[in-house]
């Protein structure tokens, strides 16, 4: 085995006398590689400020915990918009848009910046003619107005009064039938009570009016639970 380590040693030797060049590109190879692993003096002063924390257990004290806490504050429950995740499902818009006041005159400046030749009436401009020019009306208008022009619609805005009449309609994010739950009977009968999310049944939820009425349903097969007088009756 020794034998064996000394004859390749000295074959080695012998080979890289012979063929200098290969000797020199492992040389080469060789500073590359000590050049990437050296570290840079920023690298080095970090380092050097780390280790006495990694030393002991304690966190680096540079470190800012603003950016978690602002997620941790982003994820609460206060601050997620749960309509915008229900919208999701089968709703056209996931956010609600108000129009604004000086919605025209808004328009007006996205007109004058797009289009070139502009009449009185802007209402009356052909927006079929150049697509170009209706795809930068539109973006520009979607990007100051936050609402944007939904695809099953876009064939119908021809003109800038088009335009003017989408934008001036308010959406919402939440179902005819949300709504009317959420209207406090205001224009409700009152006779009708409309619950917005349902009542499920747990049966281990003690704290509920049935009181975990299924584990003590097991006990009884043979008799029926009346929730009026929460009693059990024979079948």
């Amino acid at each position: 085995m020794n034998y064996s380590r000394v004859c390749y040693v000295r074959w080695r030797n012998i080979l890289s006398r012979l063929r200098p060049e290969q000797k020199l590109s492992s040389q080469k190879e060789l500073l590359e590689v000590n050049e990437r692993m050296t570290v840079s003096d920023e690298a080095e002063s970090m380092l050097k400020k780390m280790l006495p924390s990694l030393a002991s257990g304690d966190e680096p004290a540079g470190r800012n915990h603003s950016e978690d806490d602002e997620f941790l504050n982003i994820a609460s429950e206060e601050k997620i918009d749960m309509d915008s995740i229900r919208a999701r499902g089968f709703l056209k818009y996931r956010y609600n848009y108000k129009p604004p006041d000086d919605l025209e005159s808004q328009v007006k400046e996205a007109v004058n910046e797009v289009l070139i030749d502009i009449n009185d009436d802007i209402r009356s401009i052909d927006l079929t003619k150049d697509r170009r020019l209706k795809f930068q009306l539109l973006d520009l208008l979607g990007e100051r107005l936050c609402h944007v022009v939904p695809n099953s619609e876009l064939h119908q805005m021809k003109t800038v009064g088009d335009l003017i009449d989408f934008y001036g309609r308010p959406f919402r994010n939440l179902t005819e039938y949300a709504q009317m739950a959420r209207d406090n009977k205001q224009t409700l009968p009152k006779n009708l009570h409309i619950m917005e999310h349902p009542f499920r049944f747990h049966p281990e939820d003690t704290h509920s009016y049935h009181g975990e009425i299924a584990e003590r349903m097991d006990q009884y097969p043979t008799k029926r639970y009346n929730f009026k007088t929460k009693k059990f009756k024979n079948i």
